[in-house]
């Protein structure tokens, strides 16, 4: 397991699972569903995910069997909103986002703000370059690390401060996809596919949404094809989950670090699982969005994925941070 801060053990349980907190973090703050957040659950954008011993369901590929199974993952902090244009647009110079304009069919819904829609049409590759800049912009540590070849023969690391959005592959490239990811860095990066899933469920197991159980109410929680009018929606105009993470279910698409394979055992190991190591370049992404039905935006569901370097009009991302010992 990653490393985490250790002032205090407790054990506690509920009717939904059990969580082993692991540690709390310093600092005000409520314990929602056996979840720490740390400054309340609307003012802090990034809420904290304690330690512990997590069940998870998911069902299987091409079945919609749902399976069981139990995790431990270090503590971590994951944002509670989608990446907006607005924030793209202080990292990159570009906004890529399909959803933008005075089309009728891309514009921005009446009494909402259009830089406050989460940006779409991004690639994963584009997803990791965000995290990595941003981090460098923010003073953090860049989790990412992919080494290119300098023209004579040498691999060197890809000056990420620097890196302009139209020097991102547009299509599949081998030394971006050998990159590597480095958990003990402090900077921002993507969900694995479990932390996304343990904080979408809100400790909640019986949610099949993010936020609810029941089909009736998921409109109250998130933006699909049922209510979405085709399009994306400013953030956090639907009710939050538990922890207080907003269009976790819906929306657009949040991509994951996690390679996908269909014939791959889920999740791939026991500890902090960080996916298949399989040759497949296909990456995951979670969660839904605003064109897919209540099936398909189930937090259960795994058949969602891109190839790395695909703009796809409701793919997204939302940002995660190790939680780690100072």
């Amino acid at each position: 397991m990653r490393k985490i801060y250790c002032k205090s053990l407790a054990v506690m349980a509920s009717v939904a699972f059990v969580v082993l907190l692991a540690a709390c973090p310093q600092g005000g703050g409520t314990v929602i569903n056996n979840y720490y957040v740390e400054s309340g659950a609307t003012e802090e954008p990034m809420k904290f995910i304690p330690a512990g011993t997590y069940t998870i369901l998911y069902n299987g590929i091409g079945t919609d069997t749902t399976k069981e199974a139990k995790v431990v993952l270090s503590s971590y902090y994951i944002c509670d909103h989608e990446v907006t244009q607005a924030e793209w647009l202080e990292v990159f110079d570009v906004n890529p986002s399909f959803f933008q304009g005075e089309d009728d069919a891309k514009k921005v819904a009446p009494g909402e703000v259009q830089l406050k829609r989460p940006v779409d049409q991004v690639s994963w590759y584009d997803a990791i370059s965000y995290c990595n800049k941003r981090s460098i912009k923010e003073g953090l540590e860049p989790v990412y690390s992919v080494k290119v070849d300098d023209g004579a023969g040498n691999k060197i690391e890809i000056d990420w401060a620097n890196l302009a959005y139209a020097d991102i592959p547009t299509t599949g490239d081998d030394d971006w996809n050998n990159v590597s990811c480095d958990f003990s860095k402090n900077g921002y990066r993507l969900p694995t596919e479990v932390e996304r899933e343990v904080a979408a469920r809100g400790g909640l197991t019986g949610n099949v949404w993010a936020g609810c159980a029941s089909e009736s109410r998921l409109g109250n929680y998130a933006w699909g094809k049922e209510n979405s009018d085709g399009k994306t929606h400013e953030v956090m105009k639907k009710l939050p989950n538990a922890l207080g993470l907003y269009d976790m279910t819906g929306n657009v698409f949040e991509f994951s670090w996690d390679k996908f394979d269909s014939s791959a055992e889920y999740p791939s190991g026991v500890y902090d699982p960080t996916g298949p190591d399989t040759t497949y370049n296909e990456r995951y992404c979670g969660g839904g969005g605003y064109d897919s039905t209540a099936y398909y935006n189930r937090i259960s569901h795994r058949a969602n994925r891109l190839p790395p370097s695909m703009r796809y009009k409701s793919s997204g991302l939302r940002l995660v941070r190790s939680h780690l010992t100072k």
